[in-house]
């Protein structure tokens, strides 16, 4: 009831009050404002919430579930009031003309619509947060404003309009809750298609806009991303209605109407700004048509004026809400906006995969001309010219098709080998001239030189579009759903031509069996975006008719089992503990979103074990390599990762490797490594003052067993302390000699303290602290050294790099390049 409130009770008087009076007819255009218009009243006002008990801990005035509702009942009295005056002073539209009834294909195509919608709010209230943006970002943060009842000061990054919708979920709710906070996803997408709608509709027909919100709606990408609660759906939604509004403008004849338009396209770009930054491509699509129509005219500001009127009325609706987080930001002391690290970047695939979209339409519209069209155009120059487009483009597609269903070698799929090259843009580029060419001498033989109103508007939604693509193919293309903002825009072609082609007309002079036909194709091309739905990378298909995840605590588990080990020891230790823990865990972004309040540090990239003095815990992860390797350290080569097989000092808690990520959780007592007897261990055997090489001391040793029994593992204990920084990385090497003739008849050679990352190097010892190193050694690769007793085990240190032993000293007297230690051993095979 509570989203409701906000999608229809505070969205439908604003869409009424800021729509133009004769559009209150159309209820699509009215719904897909309510859905716009409703969160982002709300979402200001939560700001302004926000912001207030960041500053003012004592305000009454902070996100509570009272003061927010409060503020939306206020807000609902002065739009009643307005509207109420609206309606007093305007009149409606009398010559308003009929709605014709739908065909019965539009009708299919809305009820596919409507189904798939259905199965996709299943899924959206069964999941909770698994997504990582979402988990990391979006999820977070309404989790952290619900529990602090304002927007830290220190929060930058995204902007604002779903953070704060996730954040009324739960205030409404009274507590932290993934499927309150996600209540808004379904209206978000809903929201979608209707922009997509109105999109097709108001440029083109409401044929085409049923087509396109179809080809929308059913774009297995969109169903499989719909329950996951990113930003790209939502920045799609409010980025299409400013496309639409504005292109509605750029045609408006009516003076008074086109500045109407062009400020509902600002308040829905705004609206996009205030959702993600890549929103504001659009600014640069607006540019650039504002740009190209300049030169149309030749200058000539009469013709000029009316276009340039809307983008101008666009831009100054744009500012209040739109540039609101990004001045905030400057303000705090933030960057505006946070891009990227170079490494997603480097990631971009820019092949042929990225032009689908342009491909469909070119292959449509190539079907439309040669078997559609009344006139045609020069068949075999319209072949050669996409047949050269298509050649240009499908050796960087096709090879993702053959690895996924056949299982090919991997070939041109990830970059840089992924790149369209040389040869590849000279075709495509030729492919485009010919086509190009061969399209305006059709249009100018059969259309007198006019260019046809609808491949003109086509024409200005590629300018809208195009600054966005050509910053997501050479920047972003690493991921299909940083396109969706642009997608609607680069399917209408698509609808537009089908829609042209399959008239109601054309229909009706088919056949049954065409009609079969038809229905059966319809439907047959819905199912793949409709149940993609159902498909979870980690849970696969079944989850939802089985109860193989019968909790949160399963579902997030699916997603990153390694992660909810980690987080469940947590939870053990937070239980068992009077003080909170204190946790280094480095670019582990998810962490928070579990212990929201817990202060983790995930920003620091420690190198050194003195940094790590003070917490309690410190969290190894694929994250944390990515943000060493990123900031140019070599993990191995730090002391922490080196010393991750220190168990005295690094206890392993933890550690899972899923496939996808790996976390390994380490309780820390770092203090402890200068302490000789409080560290775990105790030293046995003792030899004097034993130096290798003057910079190694040699504290002692324990054994656990003193008889090497068939492949039974003996356990041994060296304790050694760096005397001196070391510059050379030593290994430490082990003889099992005949107490007789001092043959070798067994050798363990290797580093000190391995795991699964690196070694405890000698170059990264620290001067005064104790090392513990702990083998166990068996006879197992040495089944040829005979039975008896007395066997003597001999150590010593070796530059692995040169073979050079370090020379030995007991008290100050040379004994070699080895000692011997005290326990003679025995063997029984």
């Amino acid at each position: 009831p509570a989203v409701l409130w906000v999608y229809l009770g505070l969205g439908i008087p604003a869409a009424l009050l800021l729509l133009p009076r004769r559009d209150w007819r159309q209820r699509p255009l009215v719904i897909m404002a309510a859905f716009a218009f409703g969160p982002m009243l709300l979402t200001a006002w939560m700001f302004v919430l926000g912001t207030i008990g960041a500053a003012n801990a004592d305000s009454p005035l902070r996100l509570t579930h009272d003061a927010v509702l409060a503020g939306t009942g206020i807000i609902f009295v002065v739009l009643i009031v307005l509207l109420a005056i609206k309606t007093r002073y305007t009149t409606v539209d009398s010559n308003a003309r009929p709605i014709s009834p739908l065909h019965w294909d539009e009708k299919l195509i809305i009820s596919l619509i409507a189904f798939a919608v259905v199965l996709r709010w299943l899924t959206i209230s069964y999941w909770p947060f698994t997504g990582y943006d979402p988990m990391w970002v979006y999820g977070y943060e309404g989790r952290l404003y619900t529990l602090l009842g304002h927007i830290p000061q220190d929060i930058g990054y995204y902007p604002q309009f779903i953070p704060l919708q996730y954040t009324f979920g739960q205030l409404i709710y009274g507590d932290v809750n993934d499927h309150a906070a996600r209540t808004v996803m379904p209206f978000i997408h809903i929201g979608s298609i209707f922009a997509v709608y109105i999109l097709g509709t108001r440029l083109f027909n409401r044929r085409t806009g049923i087509w396109a919100a179809g080809i929308w709606a059913l774009y297995p990408h969109v169903g499989h991303w719909a329950h996951i609660g990113d930003l790209e759906i939502p920045t799609t939604f409010l980025f299409t209605g400013a496309a639409a509004f504005f292109l509605m403008a750029w045609y408006e004849s009516e003076r008074r109407l086109r500045w109407h338009y062009g400020a509902l396209a600002g308040l829905f770009l705004g609206g996009a700004l205030w959702t993600k930054p890549t929103a504001g491509a659009l600014v640069w699509g607006v540019m650039l048509a504002v740009g190209l129509e300049f030169l149309r005219v030749k200058g000539n500001w009469r013709a000029f004026l009316p276009r340039f009127e809307a983008a101008f009325f666009m831009g100054v609706f744009t500012v209040p809400l739109g540039g609101l987080w990004y001045v905030r930001n400057i303000l705090l002391g933030h960057n505006a906006v946070d891009f990227p690290p170079d490494y997603w970047l480097s990631l971009a695939e820019r092949s042929g995969r990225e032009f689908s979209w342009p491909l469909v339409a070119l292959a449509l519209l190539v079907c439309y001309l040669l078997w559609g069209a009344k006139y045609r155009p020069n068949v075999k120059r319209v072949l050669l010219g996409a047949g050269l487009i298509f050649a240009g483009t499908l050796p960087t597609i096709i090879p993702l098709w053959t690895w996924q269903i056949l299982q090919t070698p991997q070939y041109r799929i990830n970059p840089p080998d992924s790149y369209i090259n040389p040869i590849e843009w000279a075709l495509i580029a030729t492919g485009v001239i010919i086509l190009l060419h061969t399209l305006w001498q059709y249009v100018h033989e059969y259309y007198k030189g006019q260019t046809p109103k609808q491949a003109a508007i086509i024409g200005w939604m590629a300018a809208l579009a195009l600054p966005y693509f050509f910053t997501w193919f050479y920047s972003y293309s690493y991921h299909y759903r940083l396109s969706f903002p642009i997608v609607p825009l680069m399917l209408m072609p698509s609808a537009v031509i089908v829609a042209h082609w399959l008239t109601p007309e054309r229909l009706q002079a088919w056949s049954r069996k065409q009609h079969r036909v038809y229905r059966f194709a319809l439907i047959a091309l819905a199912i793949p975006g409709t149940f993609i739905t159902f498909h979870d990378y980690g849970a696969g298909w079944d989850w939802f008719f089985t109860d193989k995840l019968p909790d949160d605590r399963a579902r997030y588990g699916a997603e990153s089992g390694s992660l909810m080990m980690v987080v469940d020891k947590i939870n053990e230790y937070i239980e068992t503990h009077d003080t909170p823990p204190k946790i280094i865990a480095p670019n582990a972004e998810l962490l928070p979103f579990h212990f929201p309040l817990l202060g983790i540090d995930i920003e620091s990239l420690p190198t050194q074990l003195s940094e790590l003095e003070g917490a309690t815990h410190f969290i190894y992860s694929k994250h944390a390599l990515r943000a060493y390797e990123q900031a140019g350290i070599v993990p191995p080569d730090t002391q922490i990762v080196a010393a991750l097989g220190r168990r005295e000092i690094l206890t392993q808690i933890t550690a899972q490797y899923d496939g996808n990520f790996f976390y390994e959780l380490y309780e820390l007592n770092i203090d402890n490594r200068f302490k000789l007897f409080e560290n775990g261990f105790n030293v046995g055997e003792r030899y004097g003052e034993v130096v290798f090489g003057d910079v190694i001391r040699f504290v002692g040793n324990n054994v656990s067993f003193n008889r090497f029994i068939q492949n039974e593992r003996i356990t041994f204990e060296f304790v050694w302390q760096p005397l001196q920084p070391i510059d050379e990385d030593y290994m430490i090497y082990i003889h099992l000699r005949d107490p007789e003739t001092g043959e070798v008849y067994a050798t363990w050679d290797g580093p000190v303290a391995p795991n699964r990352h690196a070694y405890y190097s000698t170059k990264v010892w620290e001067v005064g602290e104790y090392i513990l190193d702990r083998r166990q050694l068996s006879l197992r690769d040495f089944p040829d050294v005979p039975n008896g007793d007395g066997y003597k085990m001999v150590i010593g240190v070796y530059n692995w790099q040169t073979g050079e032993r370090l020379p030995v000293t007991i008290d100050g007297e040379p004994v070699g390049d080895g000692i011997t230690l005290l326990t003679r051993f025995g063997v029984r095979h």
